[in-house]
């Protein structure tokens, strides 16, 4: 979408804030990178980016609160969820996925595993199941 987006000229949409709701994977200047694609979105509407200062996945339950503690976070936490309208990535679990190639979240092994359980993509850095319809935390 923000590919597509980019390839026009920019609109102008006033009150309007392209919010990063979940914190990226990798490297930020890579330019799959969460924080990048809202900017590169941001700039395709004329309008401005809050960017979410953390990484998508924390090593350990210590990391994650205190990121969630960091005020910097916590009000893009509270701005995402007043928004409109939300778009979420879905990925597919396959080799080349970012939770496997960039991130190094997931190892492949892991998600073949899954795959047979019938994992069939991944949703907010969690794992979407086909038959129950449920979530699995990754």
């Amino acid at each position: 979408m923000v590919n597509a987006l980019s390839r026009h000229p920019p609109v102008e949409l006033d009150d309007v804030t392209v919010i990063q709701g979940l914190g990226g994977l990798a490297d930020p200047n890579n330019e799959i990178h969460a924080a990048d694609l809202t900017r590169r979105l941001a700039r395709a509407l004329g309008t401005k980016a809050l960017l979410m200062p953390a990484p998508g996945i924390a090593g350990s339950v210590g990391p994650r609160e205190a990121f969630v503690r960091d005020p910097h976070v916590a009000e893009v936490m509270r701005k995402a969820r007043s928004a409109n309208l939300a778009f979420m990535g879905i990925g597919a679990p396959r080799p080349g996925s970012i939770l496997v190639e960039k991130g190094k979240v997931v190892a492949w092994q892991e998600l073949a595993a899954l795959k047979k359980r019938g994992a069939v993509g991944t949703l907010t850095y969690a794992i979407l199941m086909d038959e129950v319809n449920a979530f699995l935390p990754t």
